[in-house]
């Protein structure tokens, strides 16, 4: 099963969940398929909750093995404790679902909110490759904080990172496609106006939508209780897709422009 990630909030109300559908017993059981029992064991006589968020804490730390593995161990435990209304009588499970993407179907399976064509997750493993690429680093870094924060309800601190992300991928390209130039301007918007000059950003319309996306950044999604969960959602699928393109466009501009 593909890796997914799953915020602490879905993490944390499965656990509960978990812990008062099953007996230690049957918790036993269920991560010995998983070769876990011995961890389990290990945690010895604390209660089931700790137990099982231990578990789940340690597989969302590792590799992509043991994120695939959370992933399936979620599907699995999903389906088995599933009953009619659960998302309902459990908000926590249902908006922490919503967070990373998900709900359930009537037989208790995780389906996406939007097709995978539109997943961000998705669309932001693209991205992360583009970047890499460029050893864009800052920008990556910006991010993670941003998808870090969006898993953890934090949309102001989500919307920071999400301009200032897109800030440093547009001073990136600058950088990299008139490095003299673009090193003697600052950072910011008198880059992207460089960006304009050369012909990257190419005409009025592209310039219009790019400066308005970082005018709509700035305004309410840093102030501490205005922003939402569907504002942040809407700048994150912007932002991403935005870095997405001129990325893109990056190599083919590059190399045609040398």
């Amino acid at each position: 099963m593909p890796a997914r990630r799953f915020s602490y909030l879905t993490l944390s109300a499965l656990k509960d969940i978990l812990a008062n559908k099953k007996t230690d017993s049957q918790l036993a059981a269920f991560f010995y398929k998983y070769g876990l029992l011995e961890i389990y064991r290990k945690l010895g006589i604390a209660s089931k909750s700790k137990k099982i968020i231990e578990i789940f804490e340690y597989l969302s730390k590792g590799d992509e093995d043991k994120l695939s593995m959370l992933s399936e161990i979620v599907s699995e435990a999903l389906k088995d404790v599933y009953w009619e209304r659960l998302l309902e009588k459990n908000p926590e499970l249902a908006r922490g679902l919503a967070q990373d993407g998900f709900t359930l179907n009537e037989e208790g399976q995780l389906i996406p909110i939007v097709s995978y064509t539109m997943e961000p997750v998705k669309e932001e493993g693209l991205v992360e490759t583009l970047l890499d690429k460029y050893e864009f680093t800052v920008a990556k870094n910006h991010l993670k904080q941003a998808y870090d924060n969006y898993l953890d309800g934090n949309w102001e601190a989500a919307n920071g990172a999400l301009r200032s992300f897109l800030q440093d991928v547009f001073d990136q390209i600058a950088l990299t496609i008139a490095p003299k130039e673009a090193a003697d301007k600052e950072a910011g918007g008198n880059r992207r106006k460089l960006l304009e000059e050369k012909g990257f950003i190419e005409d009025d319309t592209e310039s219009r939508l790019v400066s308005g996306f970082f005018k709509f950044a700035s305004y309410r999604g840093s102030h501490p209780g205005i922003s939402n969960e569907a504002d942040c959602r809407l700048r994150r699928y912007i932002a991403v897709a935005l870095a997405s393109y001129y990325l893109d466009k990056l190599g083919k501009f590059h190399v045609q422009n040398i």
